[in-house]
């Protein structure tokens, strides 16, 4: 048996199987089987969130610090299809980690999503998603004329 657990980590999984035994009595037993999930990053936020005025700087950092037990390294980073933000991926200096930095591109009023895709070399999990939001809001009203 092979559970997936991509995005699991930190929670406890129960899983059940069923198996089919030569006893004539309990020809069939079900198993439960429960674990803790080691996560293999923390990632903080877990969802990046990018929100104001098209007039501002909309900027939002995501940090991203692989579990000790199970070290890896960032190779490459992409983005879904038309992205309405800038990404930047640096390694944190003197640290085991990066921070992602996010910045709006989209001017006009509206929501949106997006992902950046972490590429490392873990055998564990070749890709990690960094889901992006966000939120463009209508400039807000001047003052009446003739105020």
């Amino acid at each position: 048996m092979k559970i997936k657990t991509a995005g699991y980590g930190g929670r406890k999984e129960t899983k059940y199987v069923t198996v089919q035994t030569n006893d004539p009595v309990t020809s069939y037993v079900q198993l439960k089987i429960t674990g803790e999930v080691e996560p293999l990053v923390s990632i903080t936020p877990k969802v990046a969130r990018l929100q104001g005025y098209p007039s501002t700087e909309v900027v939002a950092r995501v940090r991203i610090v692989p579990n000790p037990k199970y070290p890896f390294t960032i190779t490459d980073t992409t983005v879904s299809a038309n992205p309405k933000f800038f990404h930047r991926l640096e390694k944190e200096e003197g640290k085991e980690g990066w921070t992602l930095f996010l910045r709006n591109m989209q001017q006009s009023p509206g929501m949106y999503s997006g992902t950046v895709n972490l590429i490392t070399d873990s055998k564990y999990q070749k890709t990690i998603p960094i889901h992006v939001f966000g939120r463009i809001l209508s400039p807000p009203p001047g003052p009446a004329a003739g105020s």
